[in-house]
């Protein structure tokens, strides 16, 4: 199993340099584990956003391509970019694939990233994506009972979505904001998995619309038909598994699910570079999550949605703000650098006030947490940002993150726009 990461730190140890290419929440997780773990900051950061030239991240530089030496290994640390940013820096800018870490061949066309590579359980149902921003656009297969059948019914599927957008034939997808003519990978494989097939919660979150679709009478076991590990072994039966595959755990917590040895392992096991964007509420501490993110296999998002024990206990439903705090440290430290990603929901007129947010970048530099994670109630048919203080609130924390050494990254198309105009008109 490769790590793309470590490999880049022993370049690094050696004297030669390596670039981060990425000024982005998985950019962040790469730079910490990189000074934080492996003792090696990179020779630099580069990102294509102009806006960000000339910036410090996490206390490296921040440069265009065109002011890196010719000789300089890249490793690009987005997922959901990495064949957009391989085709930009191979066929438009000439950089040499033998320079790219983490290279794949790419052809340009009119698809979707999701589409190309991702599979999501969700429902009892197989998806591709998260719906465009909460929209529920996505098509899915119902699953029939069979992992093998599904599957089948799932590639017919997205090979028929691939080629009507590619000759124009009106689709469900149409108008999403992540279909594009862009670069994507030569081999359709599937390059990220999402199992999100109810999980186990201990929360009650207010927003939550999962506790409606899957909990049982006792409030916490969800409703779970779609099982990890035969799925895994259909798909890698089936010939649909990349080389290089990521997994994410997206509901629940997943220390307390049954199925959490077979998630660790399907991990483990790995076909090339392995890793997990693993959600978890944190209320629990689970040592073999901890080692895969110390192994820098895994990654933590947590949502907090807040900084003070009174509106997490309003939100959560469950007054755990200390040990969930408490939790998030021992994942950072045990792991030797910043291997949690903080998520805040603004929940308008319950979370976005001066006192949660002051609590939450406190929180962070407490935690050794160095990613957080701006969101709103996407899930939700209202407008997040028709109420309250949400967009003042998200500008409030963005600039106390500054301030502190905190990389935000806005998960949001909403706020983003919102911020975006209040700059414009200033």
């Amino acid at each position: 199993m490769r790590d793309y990461i470590k490999e880049a730190a022993e370049l690094l140890k050696s004297g030669k340099p390596v670039v981060v290419y990425g000024a982005s929440g998985e950019g962040a997780v790469t730079v910490s584990r990189l000074i934080k773990q492996l003792g090696v900051a990179p020779t630099c950061v580069c990102d294509s956003d102009p806006k960000k030239w000339h910036t410090r991240f996490l206390g490296i530089d921040v440069l265009p391509l065109d002011e890196v030496p010719t000789d300089t290994y890249i490793y690009i640390s987005s997922r959901e970019y990495l064949f957009q940013i391989i085709g930009q820096l191979t066929e438009e800018r000439g950089v040499s694939s033998e320079r790219i870490l983490n290279y794949e061949p790419v052809t340009r066309r009119k698809s979707c990233i999701f589409l190309e590579c991702k599979f999501k359980t969700m429902f009892n149902e197989f998806y591709f994506c998260n719906s465009d921003w909460g929209k529920r656009k996505s098509p899915f297969v119902a699953f029939d009972g069979d992992c093998e059948s599904t599957l089948r019914k799932w590639v017919a599927l997205r090979d028929q979505l691939i080629g009507n957008i590619a000759d124009g034939v009106p689709t469900s997808c149409d108008g999403c904001s992540w279909l594009r003519d862009d670069w994507f990978p030569t081999e359709r494989r599937i390059r990220m998995i999402n199992w999100s097939t109810g999980g186990i919660c201990n929360f009650n979150c207010s927003y939550c619309w999962a506790r409606t679709l899957y909990r049982d009478r006792d409030g916490l076991k969800m409703k779970q038909e779609i099982y990890a590990k035969p799925l895994h072994e259909a798909a890698e039966r089936f010939g649909l598994l990349a080389s290089a595959v990521t997994t994410e755990y997206g509901a629940g917590e997943l220390a307390l699910n049954p199925e959490r040895g077979d998630f660790m392992k399907i991990l483990k096991s790995g076909w090339g570079y392995c890793s997990a964007n693993t959600a978890s509420n944190c209320s629990v501490y689970y040592e073999e999550l901890a080692e895969a993110c110390r192994d820098g296999k895994a990654y933590i998002i947590t949502s907090v949605d807040s900084g003070t024990r009174e509106t997490f206990k309003k939100i959560k439903g469950v007054d755990s703000f200390g040990k969930v705090r408490d939790n998030i440290k021992r994942y950072n430290d045990f792991a030797g650098y910043s291997t949690v990603q903080m998520k805040y929901i603004f929940l308008p007129g319950v979370n976005d006030n001066k006192a949660d947010i002051e609590g939450f970048i406190e929180l962070c530099q407490y935690t050794g947490t160095t990613t957080l994670v701006l969101a709103h109630d996407n899930a939700l048919p209202r407008d997040p940002i028709g109420g309250g203080n949400v967009v003042e609130s998200a500008s409030y924390m963005l600039e106390l993150a500054a301030k502190n050494g905190i990389m935000p990254i806005i998960f949001s198309d909403k706020i983003r726009a919102a911020l975006a105009q209040i700059k414009k008109e200033n």
